[in-house]
């Protein structure tokens, strides 16, 4: 396998997993996502899931917050540079800010929510959910997720052009997947050329459950 080495810039999102299930029936449009901020430097395909799955997809409460973090497009520049051990220290905080997650049915609430937004000011990290940050390693494996049954952040919609790619970096190539970082490419405005990346898949040993 090439060594590649991927430079990406996405913003943080704190989550809880989502559940294995069966295909999905069809479902009816949910809504109609608007693009307000374009960070894809004008490389915007409009796909057809954007005229049936608005920004806050589908759930409840805590999944409808959880959503609209995901698919925010609108994080302010700029960037912030960031390493695994910067990663490392905000996943560890989350447990002290009494913030539960984890499972499909834990999943932080809109009132928790905030607390993920504040810079670690023990730690000196400036960063939190919704921060724009640029992170650099080794892409190890990517693949298209949760295609047969969807999730709630893209309305249950099962199907390749309608689910998250996601794309593990690792600090060496031959990182395992479970010890990697997780960036996830949306499918709401996704250039085919990206999709690209969701045929890199590595000799890696999938995680058990993981957050989407």
């Amino acid at each position: 396998m090439p060594r590649i080495v991927f430079a990406v810039a996405v913003m943080l999102v704190a989550e809880g997993c989502s559940r294995t299930r069966g295909p999905n029936p069809p479902s009816a449009p949910m809504g109609t996502f608007t693009l307000q901020c374009d960070p894809f430097g004008g490389l915007v395909e409009h796909q057809p899931i954007d005229d049936r799955c608005r920004r806050d997809g589908i759930g409840s409460a805590n999944s409808i917050a959880q959503n609209r973090v995901k698919n925010n497009l609108c994080a302010p520049q700029p960037a912030t540079v960031v390493d695994f051990a910067m990663l490392q220290t905000l996943q560890a905080d989350v447990p002290a800010l009494g913030i539960a997650f984890g499972l499909p049915q834990i999943i932080p609430t809109p009132a928790d929510r905030p607390k993920l937004q504040h810079p670690d000011t023990t730690h000196g990290i400036g960063v939190g959910e919704g921060s724009l940050v640029q992170f650099v390693g080794f892409l190890i494996e990517a693949h298209y997720s949760d295609v047969l049954s969807g999730e709630s952040v893209n309305c249950d919609l099962p199907g390749e052009p309608t689910n998250d790619i996601h794309v593990a970096i690792g600090p060496q190539l031959d990182a395992p997947e479970c010890e990697s970082i997780t960036a996830e490419i949306i499918p709401h405005f996704r250039p085919h050329a990206w999709t690209m990346l969701a045929s890199l898949n590595g000799p890696t040993v999938r995680c058990g459950s993981r957050g989407n």
